[in-house]
Formats: structure tokens, C-alpha cells, sequence
């Protein structure tokens, strides 16, 4: 007789998100974005992800006013490069 695996695991695989990496890889994006200065650092499709994932990322942040602060600067120079590339 063969052992099938149960269909419905009990819980789900929790994976551990380090709030220091999240952070580093946050502060070198929105350093990437200022560096902007006549030409953007991605194409459009790469522009649109990060304006959606950046905020998401946020959320593994530990301070939520730091995360709020990140946001605002990273949509201002998102803001930013898109003024400059439709001028």
C-alpha cells in the first residue's frame, strides 16, 4: 500500500525575513533613484514594479515610521524621475 502526503498541511512554510537586509536593500534602491540625474536607473516596467513592491517591502520593517519615511522619499524621487523623463 502506497502513503499518499496529506493534501492540507497544517501550517503554512514561514519564511523569516530579515528587517536589516529589507532595510539595506530599501536605502540602496532610493540611492540608486536620487543618483538619477539625466537618464533613469530603470525602464518603465522595472519603475512600475518598484513603485508597487517598494511599499510592500516596507511592512518588514520594524519601525513603521521609518517605513513611512522610506515610502515618501522613494515616491518623490520615483515623482521625480518621471518629470525629468517626460521633460
Amino acid at each position: 500500500m502506497v502513503i499518499q502526503p496529506d493534501l492540507f498541511p497544517s501550517a503554512p512554510h514561514q519564511e523569516q525575513v530579515n528587517p536589516d537586509e529589507v532595510r539595506e536593500q530599501m536605502i540602496g534602491l532610493l540611492a540608486t533613484a536620487r543618483a538619477a540625474i539625466d537618464s533613469a536607473p530603470w525602464d518603465a516596467r522595472r519603475q512600475r514594479f518598484w513603485r508597487k513592491v517598494y511599499p510592500q517591502m516596507s511592512r518588514w520593517l520594524t519601525d513603521p515610521e521609518e517605513a513611512k519615511q522610506l515610502c515618501f522619499e522613494f515616491t518623490a524621487e520615483l515623482d521625480r524621475i518621471e518629470t525629468l523623463l517626460a521633460a
